[in-house]
């Protein structure tokens, strides 16, 4: 009788250490859960500050495009006021030949 009262005693013993890790691994679960989630949270979050970085950029350079054109645009403008007031008779005849081709072309369709 004194190896089933040991026997039953090492089993309720090895039923409370089983315990015991299933709880440790259930916290350990938990805590990896969580270190998981915030990860992807941190990941997340850099990604949406580069995503928001690259726009910035873009929106710089398209904001800088912009600019260059504009100002080769009034450079354009400038030149031909230029052209119109050093040399009106030429800058007559070109309008009146662009007028004329414009008005061929339009006449054939």
């Amino acid at each position: 009788m004194a190896q089933s009262k040991s026997a039953a005693r090492d089993a309720e013993i090895s039923a409370q250490e089983l315990s015991d890790q299933i709880a440790t691994l259930r916290a350990d679960l938990s805590e990896l859960t969580n270190i998981i989630g915030n990860l992807g949270k941190a990941k997340g979050a850099e990604m949406s500050n580069k995503a928001k970085d690259q726009l910035e950029a873009l929106r710089e350079e398209a904001d800088a495009r912009a600019k260059a054109m504009k100002d080769q645009a009034l450079n354009v403008q400038a030149q031909a006021q230029d052209m119109i007031q050093n040399q009106p008779g030429a800058a007559i005849g070109i309008a009146a030949g662009l007028g004329f081709l414009v008005g061929f072309l339009s006449a054939r369709k």
